[in-house]
């Protein structure tokens, strides 16, 4: 899920995770595509969602789109380690930032 969603926005997300995981627990896979898909039209950056909609098309043996949905989850996440490694990169340089400052 993307940073700055309203409460509304994570309300919708979280209601239509469980819909989307409880119909793939189902085995109702058509459906359970419908939900990633809607999901993912309104969060088109989330991995998990990416994922979920790769194991129900798969099961629908639409394999070609499977391995789109797999890709996209695979290159969101890279992105994301990226850059939550700048994020700890900066960390230490801001303390070290703030012990020349208070010293």
């Amino acid at each position: 899920m993307q940073i700055n969603q309203t409460p509304l926005d994570i309300r919708f997300y979280r209601e239509r995770s469980k819909e989307a995981i409880s119909l793939a627990t189902k085995g109702q896979w058509q459906k359970a595509a419908e939900a990633n898909k809607s999901l993912l039209s309104r969060f088109p950056k989330d991995v998990e969602t990416f994922n979920r909609l790769g194991k129900a098309l798969s099961e629908l043996g639409l394999y070609a789109e499977a391995r789109i949905a797999f890709q996209n989850a695979k290159l969101l996440l890279g992105e994301w380690i990226l850059e939550r490694k700048k994020r700890m990169e900066y960390i230490p340089n801001s303390i070290k930032q703030l012990r020349m400052i208070c010293n």
